[in-house]
């Protein structure tokens, strides 16, 4: 039997504390602003063994925090006549449409479910706000995906690890032998880039805490035959 909302709001106040609860629901109330100002329902977490996909290096699906995605979406002033942008993972379509309030030449929204891709071009019907035009959804599998040469801007929220990891990561380097040019790359919970040890073509630009445990890390990813700098220590 679920419990009441006095009992909800005690145990979360023992927990937490009082800032810690204020926090808490300062972030909540904002969650729930930007979702009905966008006008899209992307809140839900989705274990991705419930969709029938079962590899552990696949992160289940969690919605970005919008004042992180705020940030660091303020960071980048996409040019609408060459820039395109791309999300990993994109799940329920936060990001890309959060994105597509921007003016990019194109979006594109990648994702290996396509019950959780469905849900994403229904939020992108919805939404308000919307300047982009051109937004495309892949279904595909992100270490088989050949990243379009244009793609200028990428975005990773934790979607996978280990092995699928690296192999986008040899995409996107492949991408920029075939055609080089500044590529930025957004980050969120980089300890699972970490892992994988020195990436020298990632030039680390910054980062900042966001909500929780992770943190967003943004990077410009080396065209082949420039000379990256190593990882500073800010960035480890």
């Amino acid at each position: 039997m679920d419990l009441p909302w006095w009992s909800h709001f005690s145990q979360r106040a023992k927990r937490l504390g009082l800032k810690g609860l204020l926090d808490y629901y300062i972030h909540e109330s904002y969650e729930s602003y930007s979702e009905w100002k966008l006008g899209i329902d992307s809140a839900e977490y989705v274990e991705l063994s419930t969709l029938g996909l079962d590899n552990p290096q696949w992160q289940l699906h969690a919605p970005s925090d919008y004042r992180s995605l705020h940030k660091i979406l303020r960071l980048v002033r996409p040019d609408s006549s060459r820039d395109v942008f791309i999300d990993y993972g994109c799940g329920l379509g936060r990001v890309v449409c959060l994105a597509a309030t921007m003016p990019w030449r194109k979006i594109i929204g990648l994702e290996i479910s396509p019950q959780l891709l469905e849900k994403a071009r229904r939020n992108l019907e919805r939404m308000r706000g919307r300047r982009c035009r051109d937004v495309q959804w892949v279904n595909a599998d992100a270490a088989k995906y050949e990243l379009d040469d244009d793609v200028t801007t990428i975005f990773l929220f934790n979607p996978f690890s280990g092995d699928v990891l690296r192999a986008v990561l040899d995409n996107i380097q492949e991408s920029l032998r075939r055609r080089r040019r500044k590529v930025t790359v957004l980050y969120k919970n980089r300890s699972k880039l970490q892992e994988l040890g020195s990436v020298p073509w990632l030039r680390p630009l910054g980062h900042f805490a966001c909500h929780g445990t992770h943190d967003f890390a943004w990077y410009e990813a080396v065209a082949q035959g420039e000379k990256a700098n190593e990882m500073s220590d800010s960035m480890r």
